[in-house]
């Protein structure tokens, strides 16, 4: 009875619940947890900026009104909306990493809550064979675990006296030490934050935790995989599960900004660039037009961000091209452009070669991107410096007339690795009033279509004036006035709408679909325009997945690397 406790207090999700649940009350339990996994964006993106105790405190607040675990009822709304959304979201590798982040996330909060009853209750409910070492062993290990740990605690605290402390508690109870195989904890021997000794790691039951948010990566990226492969099978038997994937899927992406909602398109023309540019992009795509336009040029990962940045304002591809072709036949001929460049174009569009639908890069992709390697390189973050040298963030500063305290302090943010802070205070600079309660600055284009509708709201009055970087020699740094810095408190986000129908005639199709025995994955094209679901649609089966799940597959790598058609040049 205490490991099924203990297990229900934080859940692994390796067994579907296989029970009848009112569609709108199945939908509503989905939107919630889309709902929290918002609000952990918002809090992640601000992290830097409230502290990592007021972090945790918000994300405890966002858990316990969304996605609380203290009844059996809540229970059932926590393993049914993970399965709905595990479905939902398998289908792109951006949903797909979104989903596992925030996941993660969910499941890091509770294993911190577990007592130590319920945590060892909760590794024998998962088959973890991670045991307290004897009493030999520890006699042996004592005084390493205390010193790794006391190494930790000093690091983090740099008070020499709290890390003695933190270091003879985790040496004294041999209860608090788990040995686990070397392998499988590696970011925590990265920290330096166990002893090692014959293969294993002696780790503190506060760290165990990372150990098994790992094990829980690797089971959820196979198990997407798997519902990835079963999608075809449940549109073709159950069609009218087809209109909750596919809105929970764009509620992730409206949530995330990891795709543009469609109805910017035609908002922008192509003679107006370069007055957006001045009043709306944000830097990273500013220096990219401003540099297109003075160079008539730009290396491939420039014009790729770039160009699926103006796809999701709404160019279409015929503009795109007529926009590229412009620009780029002051420095080439008809023939060369035609050869090199236009298949790049119709590529990012889907109109060619493997003919995917590729997103605009949203902050994380752009800040994470290869560092530029030659001076005629224009992507990238300006605010990370390992991508654009400081000097060209000076300069973009200095060229919109910041007063030196606004400029200095995002200068900070930027310093210390707070990119996105730093973007907002950037917007809240050239946006004097804008209300940015709902803006979390994850992605290019939601930065620019918040700008549009606050111009708009102003009349489209004159912007700022966007001055060119002025030469690297006459580049002066703003002078430090040490200004406060202060960021208020971001409010809950939004609920989300829309419920659905589905015919409880269909419960034994989906039950009958085994989700281990598909070979290979497809590709799948969901058509949202099916039939809507009649009033007497009012049940949902869902559907129960019996398979072992396999714990020793790698972790995917392919949702951190950028996305493009192949190079032209370098």
């Amino acid at each position: 009875m205490t490991a099924r406790v203990a297990l229900d207090k934080a859940p692994f999700y390796r067994t579907a619940p296989c029970e009848e649940v009112p569609t709108d009350v199945y939908a509503k339990w989905a939107q919630d947890r889309i709902t929290l996994f918002t609000a952990f964006d918002h809090i992640n993106v601000c992290r830097g900026e409230i502290g990592r105790t007021t972090a945790e405190e918000r994300i405890s607040q966002a858990v316990q009104r969304y996605m609380p675990l203290i009844t059996i009822a809540d229970l059932r709304k926590d393993l049914h909306s993970h399965f709905a959304l595990r479905l939902a979201l398998s289908g792109t590798p951006e949903n797909r990493a979104w989903f596992i982040n925030h996941e993660r996330t969910l499941l890091k909060y509770r294993l911190e809550r577990l007592s130590a009853e319920d945590l060892s209750s909760f590794l024998v409910a998962n088959k973890m064979t991670y045991r307290n070492p004897s009493a030999e062993e520890f006699v042996e290990t004592s005084a390493g675990i205390a010193g790794a740990m006391q190494a930790v605690a000093f690091s983090a605290t740099r008070d020499i006296e709290k890390a003695t402390t933190a270091g003879n508690a985790a040496g004294a109870s041999r209860t608090s030490v788990y040995v686990v195989p070397f392998e499988e904890a590696i970011d925590i021997v990265a920290d330096r934050g166990a002893f090692l000794k014959n293969g294993y790691a002696y780790v503190t039951a506060d760290r165990l935790p990372t150990v098994i948010i790992g094990k829980f990566r690797v089971h959820l990226t196979e198990a997407l995989a798997r519902a990835q492969r079963a999608y075809p099978q449940v549109v073709a038997k159950v069609p009218y599960l087809v209109p909750l994937l596919v809105t929970l899927a764009n509620k992730q992406a409206v949530s995330s900004h990891s795709a543009i909602p469609r109805q910017t398109a035609g908002r922008i023309e192509i003679e107006d660039l370069d007055l957006h540019c001045v009043r709306s992009f944000p830097p990273c795509m500013q220096r990219l037009h401003h540099h297109l336009r003075e160079e008539h040029h730009l290396k491939h990962w420039g014009r790729h961000q770039y160009g699926l940045f103006l796809k999701g304002l709404g160019l279409t591809v015929e503009q795109s091209i007529d926009f590229w072709r412009s620009e780029l036949l002051h420095k080439m001929t008809e023939d060369k452009w035609a050869k090199e460049y236009l298949y790049n174009v119709r590529h990012s569009y889907g109109k060619v070669g493997a003919q995917k639908d590729y997103t605009p890069y949203g902050c994380a992709k752009v800040i994470s991107m290869m560092v530029q390697i030659s001076a005629n390189e224009y992507h990238g973050c300006p605010f990370n410096s390992h991508q654009v040298p400081r000097a060209d963030l000076e300069a973009l500063l200095q060229g919109n007339d910041f007063p030196e305290s606004v400029a200095f302090e995002i200068l900070r943010y930027a310093e210390g690795y707070h990119f996105q802070i730093a973007c907002r205070k950037y917007f809240e600079a050239k946006h004097p009033s804008a209300d940015l309660t709902e803006l979390a600055f994850n992605h290019p284009n939601q930065y620019t279509e918040y700008s549009l509708q606050y111009w708009k709201n102003k009349g489209n009055l004159p912007g700022p004036r966007l001055q060119p970087p002025r030469p690297a020699q006459q580049r002066q740094p703003p002078q430090n006035t040490q200004a406060p810095i202060k960021q208020p408190p971001r409010d809950q986000p939004a609920d989300l709408g829309n419920s659905f129908a589905i015919s409880p005639e269909d419960e034994e199709a989906i039950a009958d679909i085994d989700f281990d025995d598909i070979s290979a994955p497809k590709t799948t094209s969901v058509d949202s325009t099916l039939p809507p679901a009649t009033a007497s649609d009012s049940t949902i089966a869902i559907p129960q997945n019996q398979a072992q799940q396999p714990t020793d597959l790698p972790p995917s790598a392919q949702d951190l690397t950028p996305s493009a058609p192949p190079s032209t040049d370098h």
